[in-house]
């Protein structure tokens, strides 16, 4: 037998006050009472009892001391746990829910399953899951499991915790036993392009996601950009994207409830009263700090003296231009920056093929990380144990005390530049490199290796700048 569930995402909301149903059975003895007392609830004259102890007969029935505890006799069946086949999965991966029963013989139950709750794991202030995020199907498959798949995931999808309550009920009694378990669904990853200017989306799967066909090819933003490239997801849950567009380049703010939602723009003006990215100059990667400022390197074409020199914009968390720090000398060109949790602020100079740590309380530099790369650096991902940059032909690992490099075994291929890079579920890695076909320019790294390459066929795609997960 097999009959499926769908829940709409209207219903979530609903489904959010259901908790874990505990059944208790009482084992009790009806075929022996104290004789002394008789069942009377008459209560006590006051006098001594008569007898110094009852004289009735011993309890014998199951659960006395002489017993086994839930020996059979009372409940003809025990639900003691949920075997999960996965606790994290895919968009549309199936986790299957096998309840784990003790039953005496002859008894049969089935199972049903009830989504409980749906929480988002970040960002608190975000909607924990809104219509059209997804589709959910609980469905059960014969008497004695049941599957869990999230599918038709909308591009915003985030990664999300799933709450399933499985429901266990005899059949032929009205009674069921309830247990709740946790599946958590991996979220989104987003991908800027500048030749079709657009931001899409894919999930887990690696596929588009197009929330049931509506969004085409998984399209998040296309008619408030043109030439989208470096993005970041800031700490409460908006997308920071930086076009650089030559006609009208500017750092705008997404909201993450729907397709095309702008919320604002940072501060466009310096601190001389100029408008900014007045060349249009690429930049890879920009940054935001932990208190949510906004660090954006750019290669300024006038510098103090007039000269060309490198500079940081920095942006405080609501957009209001802060400060500039200018590099130390003209031969620098800055052009990607990253953070990681701990703090670091983490500066890539592409002519010199270094990285700089910088303290942002000083904004003076604090120690270098990465020299004498073999190629120019574009990608720049920061943990807090270490320092992954790619680009041309290489991908590397530093440690942040500066010095230790490793390479990434297993890339294939041997002539591309490693561009966008950012943190993946359970510390691994996704880098996009500069390639024609799509299948084979977004690579799941773990543990210094290439797995796998990520994305499947679904167009339109080529050659992603940079990346983003949705957690």
């Amino acid at each position: 037998m097999r009959t499926s569930t769908f829940v709409p995402c209207l219903l979530l909301l609903a489904a959010s006050a259901c908790r874990q149903q505990v059944v208790v059975y009482e084992c009790v003895d009806a075929s022996h009472a104290d004789a002394a007392d008789a069942g009377s609830t008459t209560m006590d004259s006051g006098g001594l009892d008569a007898e110094p102890m009852d004289s009735g007969p011993a309890d014998v029935g199951p659960g006395d001391s002489g017993q086994p505890i839930d020996s059979g006799a009372c409940d003809p069946f025990c639900f003691t746990g949920v075997d999960v086949s996965a606790s994290v999965v895919d968009v549309g991966e199936f986790a299957t829910l096998t309840p784990i029963v003790n039953a005496a013989n002859g008894v049969q139950w089935t199972v049903r399953l009830d989504l409980s709750e749906v929480v988002a794991e970040r960002p608190v202030g975000r909607p924990v899951f809104a219509t059209g995020d997804a589709e959910v199907l609980l469905e059960t498959t014969g008497s004695s499991a049941a599957q869990f798949r999230v599918f038709n995931v909308a591009p915003w999808f985030f990664e999300t915790r799933f709450i399933i309550t499985v429901h266990v009920r005899e059949v032929g009694r009205a009674v069921e036993q309830s247990q709740t378990v946790e599946v958590v669904v991996r979220g989104n990853v987003l991908m800027s392009t500048g030749a079709e200017g657009r931001i899409y989306a894919m999930g887990s799967d690696g596929l588009p996601a197009t929330g049931g066909g509506v969004y085409a090819n998984g399209t998040l933003i296309s008619q408030f950009v043109q030439a989208p490239r470096s993005m970041v997801l800031s700490r409460d849950g908006s997308l920071l994207v930086h076009d650089e567009s030559m006609n009208l380049p500017r750092i705008k703010r997404f909201t993450l409830t729907g397709a095309d939602v702008l919320a604002d723009e940072l501060e466009y003006t310096d601190g001389s009263q100029n408008s900014l990215f007045r060349f249009g100059s690429t930049t890879y990667a920009m940054a935001e700090l932990p208190d949510g400022s906004v660090v954006f390197p750019e290669y300024a074409f006038s510098g103090p003296s007039g000269a060309p020199k490198s500079r940081l914009m920095v942006w405080d968390a609501n957009g209001s231009f802060v400060r500039e720090v200018w590099a130390p000398s003209p031969e620098e060109d800055w052009r990607t920056a990253a953070t990681a949790p701990n703090g670091h602020l983490v500066v890539v100079d592409r002519e010199g093929r270094s990285a700089t740590r910088y303290d942002p309380s000083t904004w003076q530099p604090a120690g270098l990380i990465l020299d004498q790369l073999s190629g120019t650096p574009y990608g720049l991902h920061g943990t807090d144990d270490a320092l992954y940059i790619g680009g041309s032909n290489y991908l590397l690992e530093a440690s942040w005390a500066g010095g230790g490099r490793a390479a990434v075994s297993g890339l294939p291929g041997s002539s591309f530049i490693w561009r966008g890079m950012t943190g993946y579920e359970g510390g691994r890695l996704l880098c996009a490199r500069d390639s024609q076909t799509d299948d084979t320019n977004i690579a799941l790294i773990e543990d210094r290796q290439f797995v796998r390459w990520f994305r499947k066929p679904g167009g339109p795609v080529t050659t992603p700048f940079s990346l983003v997960y949705l957690h």
